[in-house]
């Protein structure tokens, strides 16, 4: 089983046979084509970054990951993420974009994770002007970790004007009762 531990490993097509592990610790796996995952082959990049730098868009889905989840993903090309059911992307650390003019799609099948080590995030999509015209498409699920001990937290929806209401934010729009909510 292969383990990249520093540096950059590049590929144009990646396909997992039955069984097999790619682990990425440490370092970028860069991915110029296809991820092929057989039955029970992974890449567990769960402490390591995937840089997705084909030519063309490229797709990606959870169930080509070890537990479905991703440290850090850059798209340095476009990205469509599968929209099956139960076939979520789980990213725990950064998500960026490494060119310009690159769609990101989520097909509303992404996860920005929480954990008790840290938070996932998006980094600045223009990387500090380098980049320009990058976009998202799709919805995101956020999650937020919050430590299992008595203390006063101050959690709000968005407060700027015409931003969504909490009903909105937090209760999916849900109206009536308490427990429709």
């Amino acid at each position: 089983m292969p383990i990249l531990s520093s540096g950059t490993g590049t590929v144009r097509n990646i396909t997992m046979g039955s069984g097999a592990t790619l682990t990425v610790t440490g370092a970028t796996m860069q991915i110029a084509g296809t991820i092929t995952t057989a039955t029970a082959g992974s890449i567990d990049a769960t402490t390591g970054t995937i840089e997705l730098a084909g030519s063309t868009a490229q797709a990606i889905s959870g169930s080509s990951f070890t537990n479905r989840s991703i440290r850090n993903l850059k798209a340095s090309n476009s990205v469509n993420v599968s929209p099956a059911a139960n076939d979520s992307l789980k990213i725990t650390g950064v998500l960026s974009f490494g060119a310009s003019n690159k769609v990101f799609n989520s097909g509303n099948n992404v996860i920005l994770a929480s954990t008790a080590s840290g938070t996932a995030m998006v980094a600045d999509i223009t990387n500090n002007g380098a980049n320009s015209g990058n976009s998202f498409v799709g919805n995101f699920q956020v999650n937020r970790y919050i430590p299992a001990r008595r203390a006063w937290r101050l959690m709000t929806a968005p407060i700027a004007a015409g931003a969504q209401t909490i009903n909105q934010a937090w209760q999916e729009s849900v109206g009536g009762t308490w427990s429709s909510n």
